[in-house]
């Protein structure tokens, strides 16, 4: 019995390896074509009838998503030392220093110093090497903080607000990278940040706490959109579950606190009433 058990779990866990392997190959592959599709929209920058600069960003910017910072770089300052425009000139100032500060992000991860990314080192890696899995991780991280900043960035640029990046620990510990209104070097206004847990906020910001109307997104799909008050839910807002239910009303301290209704996946009032630290404790009559 002792050799069968062991003959399992050995199976098992190359057949977890081998799910692995292909995963990683596949998604390898992926980032293969987005690479290939970058070098193609360089071509294209490069001809000299290219001259329309929101194209000509929209080029540049997608090296980011493949991680082609130093490409990217280049890219934007050549752009810079031919446009006149201000407004188009700051835009691309800003781009170099957010690539930049990714290329020396991804370094970091490749050299082993940063641990915001979770690596898979649960089980024996036969077909895919720790170099493999890294590259992974850090490119999908990074084409999400890509993808965040650049889309933001030229939101405020069209409304010309004042805006800045930052990174900084939330009040859980949590790694923030976020763009938006800042004020004495911290997130205040209007802005979004990027956790190294997946999840997004959108909203507004306090002393670099979610403080005011907005919305949280969580990996899974659920999202929060109402009020926060230091960080934590407090005041009128919405919860939404991935089935289509979800709850409407008061919180405080980050649970259901007050009058709150529960609907639910077809929209239908499943439970109405007063709620006390997450739990019903009153039920209206309906």
């Amino acid at each position: 019995m002792p050799r069968t058990k062991a003959t399992i779990i050995s199976y098992s866990l190359l057949a977890v390896t081998i799910v692995l392997a292909i995963y990683f190959i596949f998604k390898i592959q992926h980032s293969n074509e987005q690479l290939m599709q970058a070098e193609e929209k360089i071509r294209t920058m490069e001809n000299p009838n290219f001259f329309h600069q929101p194209l000509a960003l929209e080029a540049i910017d997608s090296l980011l998503h493949t991680g082609q910072y130093a490409e990217a770089i280049s890219a934007y300052q050549k752009q810079a030392e031919q446009v006149e425009n201000a407004q188009f000139s700051r835009a691309l100032q800003i781009r170099i220093k957010l690539a930049r500060e990714l290329m020396d992000k991804d370094k970091k991860i490749a050299d082993g110093k940063d641990t915001s990314s979770a690596t898979i080192a649960t089980i024996p890696q036969q077909d895919v090497t720790p170099e493999e899995i890294r590259q992974f991780d850090s490119l999908s991280f990074a084409l999400d903080k890509a993808y965040m900043r650049i889309k933001y960035l030229e939101s405020q640029l069209e409304e010309n607000a004042d805006y800045a990046y930052l990174t900084f620990k939330t009040s859980k510990g949590i790694q923030a990278h976020y763009v938006g209104q800042v004020k004495n070097d911290m997130a205040r206004g209007q802005g979004v940040a990027l956790l190294s847990t997946g999840s997004r906020y959108e909203g507004e910001w306090k002393n670099n706490l979610r403080h005011g109307q907005g919305t949280f997104y969580w990996p899974d799909g659920q999202y929060y959109k109402g009020h926060y008050k230091d960080d934590r839910r407090h005041g009128l807002g919405t919860y939404h579950w991935t089935n289509g239910e979800k709850f409407i009303g008061h919180w405080e301290d980050d649970q259901r606190n007050g009058e709150g209704t529960f609907y639910g996946e077809e929209g239908e009032i499943v439970a109405k009433g007063t709620w006390k630290d997450d739990e019903l404790i009153q039920v209206d009559e309906q």
